[in-house]
């Protein structure tokens, strides 16, 4: 036998990416191939896990431990500036396809509310996503890259936190901005539903049904987003801790340790 265990985590199985059919198959193959010499895969979400039964991964060596960050507060020495009197809506991405950017910029710019004012911290990427024309207006404002460090003021400032991925195999700006009491709006694909229920710590939009995103934008109300930031808090304190992700983590190693 071997003297080595190996534990695997994909954060994101390439067979669940937007591309064709054949190499879908073809990643998946490839994974069951190399899940021969390996004693433990980690998926960070259920959907990650049920994707990876879908395609024939053994139950058996398969494991699902979310991702947690810090109950720690970052100390920023800046103090984010959003619009006042407005409800303030953060992006906090990458530009690239997953991500869903331009989904958004699309139909916030439907939206004929003016007392919402949208805030987007990122850049384009190098791939083959669409490079976003970095505009702003009365009613978007972009903030490029900020220092990981300056995010918590940007957190703790919004209203609420959208993610409008198109693919996501855990979410952790949703998890940072629970944090920091901040609802989330999230699409209802990849593992985004696994974190946010819809009117209890956000709202849960379908992606295939842009209006069911204009119709949150319309009901956005500032003391119900205040409430349901609270139960974020709640629940991120419950199962997005760093310490619950490193205790089950460390349980995974010592049960195969325990099995040599």
């Amino acid at each position: 036998s071997r003297d080595v265990r190996i534990i695997y985590n994909a954060h994101g199985w390439a067979f669940l990416r937007d591309t064709s059919k054949w190499k879908k198959k073809l990643y998946a193959l490839i994974e069951k191939t190399l899940l021969s010499v390996t004693d433990k895969v980690v998926n960070v979400s259920m959907y990650e896990y049920n994707a990876a039964c879908k395609y024939g991964l053994s139950k058996s060596k398969l494991a699902v431990v979310y991702s947690g960050v810090s109950e720690k507060e970052t100390i920023s020495n800046i103090t984010a500036s959003y619009p006042v009197n407005k409800i303030n809506i953060l992006f906090v991405g990458r530009f690239d396809k997953p991500k869903g950017i331009d989904y958004l910029l699309r139909e916030f710019s439907k939206c004929k509310r003016t007392d919402l004012h949208l805030t987007v911290i990122g850049d384009n990427v190098v791939g083959d996503s669409r490079i976003i024309e970095k505009q702003d207006t009365n009613t978007i404002t972009f903030r490029g890259w900020v220092p990981h460090h300056e995010l918590a003021s940007y957190y703790k400032g919004c209203d609420v936190v959208i993610m409008p991925s198109r693919w996501e195999a855990f979410g952790l700006v949703a998890v940072e901005a629970m944090k920091y009491k901040k609802p989330v709006i999230v699409s209802d694909r990849g593992a985004l539903p696994e974190l946010i229920k819809d009117q209890v710590n956000g709202y849960v939009f379908d992606f295939d049904n842009p209006e069911s995103l204009q119709q949150i934008f319309y009901k956005l109300d500032s003391n119900e987003l205040a409430y349901l930031g609270e139960k974020a808090r709640e629940i991120f304190v419950k199962s997005f801790q760093q310490k619950n992700m490193i205790k089950k983590t460390v349980s995974i190693y010592k049960d195969l340790i325990d099995k040599r």
